[in-house]
C-alpha cells in the first residue's frame, strides 16, 4: 500500500493562514472572546510575516521556496511540515469545539 503524498510547505502554510482566519471569524461573532480574537489576529500576522520572509508560500518548485531550499534536508523539512500540520489541526479543533483557555495558551 502506497503512502499518501505529504503536503508541501507551501500548501500547509496557505492552509494554516486560511484556517486561522476562519477561526478568527468564528471567534469574532462572540463579544466575550475579544482577547482570543486579538491573539489569533497576532498569530496570523506573525505567520504571514514568517511565510513571506522565508518563502513558505512560494510554489514548491520555485528556487525561492522553502520547499525547494529544504529539498535535501528531509528532517528539517519534515519538522516544518509537522509544525504547520499541528497548527492547522489545532485551529480546526478550535473551529469545531472552541476551548478558549486551551486556544489562548496555544497562541500566546
Amino acid at each position: 500500500m502506497a503512502t499518501p503524498p505529504v503536503a508541501t510547505i507551501c500548501e500547509l502554510s496557505g492552509s494554516a493562514i486560511t484556517t486561522l482566519a476562519n477561526l478568527k471569524t468564528q471567534i469574532a461573532s462572540d463579544v466575550e472572546r475579544s482577547d482570543l480574537e486579538l491573539a489569533i489576529e497576532d498569530a496570523i500576522g506573525r505567520l504571514q510575516l514568517w511565510t513571506g520572509n522565508i518563502g513558505a508560500l512560494q510554489p514548491a518548485n520555485s528556487p525561492k521556496s522553502l520547499d525547494f531550499r529544504l529539498r535535501d534536508a528531509y528532517q528539517i523539512k519534515g519538522n516544518v511540515q509537522s509544525a504547520l500540520e499541528r497548527l492547522v489541526t489545532i485551529a480546526n479543533i478550535g473551529i469545531r469545539q472552541p476551548n478558549l483557555k486551551h486556544m489562548q495558551h496555544v497562541l500566546t
